[in-house]
């Protein structure tokens, strides 16, 4: 699973495509055909996701909650820490 605070500040950290660090994950995204394959392009990258699994989703990437719902119940479970690791 992933943080949803985690997949905000993935998508702050591209101003450009999707409009910064003040992003709600509440907020009503607007997304196009490029920000979209850039989104599918980062999930995958970052939470291991086959970028076939996401694409037919993308219509509901409607917002940052959203999307976690579907990257979390495509990703899975997070790992467990490491003994001896603080998280």
């Amino acid at each position: 699973m992933t943080d949803l605070d985690e997949l905000r500040t993935l998508l702050a950290e591209q101003p450009t495509i999707f409009g910064g660090a003040d992003l709600d994950v509440d907020t009503e995204l607007a997304l196009d055909s490029l920000a979209t394959v850039w989104l599918v392009h980062l999930l995958s990258r970052r939470y291991g996701i086959d970028e076939r699994a996401l694409e037919p989703l993308t219509a509901e990437f409607t917002s940052i909650r959203r999307i976690h719902a579907h990257v979390s119940r495509l990703a899975g479970p997070a790992p467990d820490p490491l003994p001896g690791s603080r998280s």
